[in-house]
Parts: structure tokens; sequence; C-alpha cells
């Protein structure tokens, strides 16, 4: 633990997160592999036989092969050096859902082949090569497990090109934020009071003034619309009377923390993000009330939508 906390606090000052990244010899680490291992140990052996028997032709072998872990060094450096990270576009899920990771790969170095360069993210893992390429996006999965704003850790970035003798590799952390909204749990709660509401707008209880259907009449009051007055009636009984228009109003549909009873918040939440998503399928106008009694006005279509899932998840 002791020491974990010490590689992340200097990793931290070493490579610090960032919109984007470009891989520099600060960030990039070299080390050999077991096969590398093998190999110098190889030549530690080739190299006490030619002292031993005093062999020029195995001095000879011994610094050529030497020379080629050398090089191995130098290229397996370059294969990571001048590359770019930088966060796609993030989309939002569900918390069943599988967070999809984008990257954009972009290089600056020509002559740099970047071959066979691995980005990994826990279980999740993808090849890059940008041989005649200049830039890339790759795809990385992570599980959603919990809603609200969600972080990436550190990436690794590594790769053995050309020998596998050396591995050069990167830890990075980008400035990435990915929304995970509650997981829609199915539930009856609203159906009956919507279904009510319906009813009561059939039966016409619902309604406004001021709209296109002639409704009736009533007695003439001081300030009404002269345009309104209706002069057929008042030339048969002489009195003055006003004529009614009204519009049905659309039932007010409240996704109201209080109505699903639920004293556990992240089911509660669930439960309302069902509902979102089923009225606005339905194209039926809304409202949300949330458990810390904010609200989101009566709206609909798409954009009112992820307002309302958005508020949901950042609970």
């Amino acid at each position: 633990m002791i020491f974990t906390n010490f590689l992340n606090s200097w990793l931290n000052k070493r490579i610090p997160i960032a919109r984007q990244v470009t891989l520099d010899y600060k960030k990039i680490f070299v080390f050999p592999t077991k096969y590398g291992f093998l190999y110098s140990l190889m030549l530690a052996l080739m190299l006490i036989g030619s002292i031993n028997y005093a062999k020029s032709l195995g001095y000879a072998l011994t610094f050529w092969l030497a020379s080629i872990i050398l090089l191995g060094i130098i290229h397996t450096y370059k294969n990571l050096l001048g590359l770019t990270i930088q966060p796609g576009k993030q989309m939002a899920v569900f918390a069943d859902q599988e967070i999809t990771l984008n990257l954009n790969i972009i290089k600056h170095f020509e002559n740099n082949r970047h071959d066979s360069i691995i980005f990994k993210y826990g279980q999740s893992a993808r090849q890059l090569s940008l041989i005649n390429q200049t830039s890339q996006q790759i795809q990385l999965r992570l599980p959603a497990q919990k809603r609200g704003r969600f972080q990436p850790e550190r990436i690794l970035i590594e790769t053995y090109y050309p020998l596998g003798l050396i591995r050069a590799w990167s830890w990075i952390k980008l400035d990435i934020q990915i929304l995970i909204y509650p997981a829609p749990l199915k539930n009856d709660v609203l159906k009956y009071e919507i279904v009510q509401q319906n009813n009561e707008t059939s039966r016409g209880q619902l309604m406004t003034k001021g709209g296109d259907e002639y409704y009736g009449i009533r007695d003439y009051q001081n300030g009404d619309n002269l345009r309104h007055v209706a002069w057929k009636n008042y030339a048969k009984s002489q009195k003055l009377s006003t004529k009614l228009f009204v519009n049905h109003a659309s039932p007010s549909r409240d996704i109201h923390w209080q109505n699903f009873h639920d004293n556990n918040i992240e089911s509660l939440l669930s439960k309302m993000t069902y509902w979102v998503i089923e009225l606005s399928k339905q194209g039926k106008e809304f409202s949300l009330t949330l458990p810390d009694n904010s609200h989101l006005k009566q709206g609909s279509g798409t954009s009112h939508e992820t307002s309302c899932l958005e508020a949901l998840a950042n609970y």
C-alpha cells in the first residue's frame, strides 16, 4: 500500500492529468523483458568465454549481438515517442451498460513506425498500428458500475516492437468525465396516475382559457373583449353575454420522488429514470422533482429527456 501510494504520487508529478498527452522522454519508461534478461545473460557468458579462451571471433560476435539489443532499445523507445493521445467524443451510458472510452491517437514523427502498440485499461486491451497513417481512433470498453460522473484511471500504453527484448511503456491519465445514468428499473408507480389524468382530460375537466375551441357563453363582465360579445344572443334577450373559447390542457405529469415511496435512493432514482425514458418514448410532456426538491419544469423531446437523465445521474 505504501509503495502504491508512493508510485501514484510520483506518477502524478511526472505525468500529471491533462486534456491530451504527448509522449516524450519524461513520460516513456524502458526496461528489458524476461527474454531481454536471458539475452543479456547469454552475452555475459559469451564474453566470459571469449576472455577465457582469448578468441577474437568470440569478441566480435558478442559485441555485434550486444549492438543489436542497444539498437532494439532505441527503436522500442522511438515506437512510442511523439504519440499524442486525445479523448474522443464520450457518450453517456446507463449503469447496467458498458462504458466505451474513445481515444484519438495522433503521430507527429513520420519516420517513426508506431507499430504493435498496446493500450490497456483493466481487462480491456487494444492493439494499434500507425504504419502509413497519421491518426487512428481506438475504443476501450469497461463496465459502468454506478451512476454519476466517471473519471478513468491511468491508461497503460506499452510496446515490445521490434525485437521483444525491450519493453517501453507509459501510464497516462486524461481529463475525461463520462456521465453514467441510473439503470432504469421498470415499475407501475405512475401508470395509474397518468391514466386517471387522461380520463379527466377526456371529460373536459382540464382546460385553459383563451383557446380556439368554442365552449359556451356566460354573462358579460367589465373588461371582456367586445369581439367575443354574443351579439345575436343580445338581439334576442337584450342581455349582454360573452362567448368562451378554451383549450383542453394536457395532463400535468410530474415524476415526483414522493410518488414512489422508496427509501433506497438508488432504487428510487432508477424507477424515476424508467419513467423519464418511458414518457419520452411516448412523446408526452412531463416534469421532474428530485429528492432535494429541485425541479425541472414540464417539457418533452430529446433535450428534455437528456436534461432529466443528467439531473438524475448527478443527484
